[in-house]
């Protein structure tokens, strides 16, 4: 039924949610159709071309906004986009690890462990302070 009501120009998604009469959201519609009803939607393997188009999208509309980035590809969806782009395209190197690599992961751990000493150490400071004042407040009373 979804999909013999848009195939009516006149209809909206608004209008087809409440013709379908079945509780879902316009977004619902609009989502169920897209994923599995709309013909013009590429449900093929992705080509070196279209890998190096994403990547190019990507490169310019940068990593988030994956419905953008899937309006300039003809054909796909951003979750389509989504998943090529971080299960197959997204450079993750792995094996051991260079160098440099370690060098930063070892700062990145140090600095880690700073901020956790400060946020320790403010901790302490407060609960100092409100101690003091507390027994001062006492004194006074």
């Amino acid at each position: 039924m979804l999909l013999q009501l848009t195939k009516d120009p006149q209809q909206n998604w608004i209008s087809i949610a409440q013709s379908l009469q079945t509780k879902r959201t316009p977004i619902h519609c609009y989502e169920r159709y897209q994923r599995s009803l709309n013909k013009n939607l590429l449900k093929s393997k992705w080509t070196p071309e279209d890998d190096k188009q994403l990547l190019e999208v990507v490169r310019i509309v940068g990593l988030g906004n994956w419905r953008r980035v899937a309006s300039f590809l003809e054909g796909r969806q951003g979750d389509q986009c989504l998943h090529r782009y971080t299960q197959t395209l997204q450079m993750v190197r792995k094996g051991k690890w260079t160098e440099d690599e370690d060098a930063v992961r070892c700062h990145s751990r140090m600095a880690l462990s700073v901020l956790r000493d400060e946020d320790l150490f403010r901790a302490r400071l407060q609960n100092h302070f409100r101690r003091i004042s507390f027994l001062k407040g006492r004194d006074e009373g």
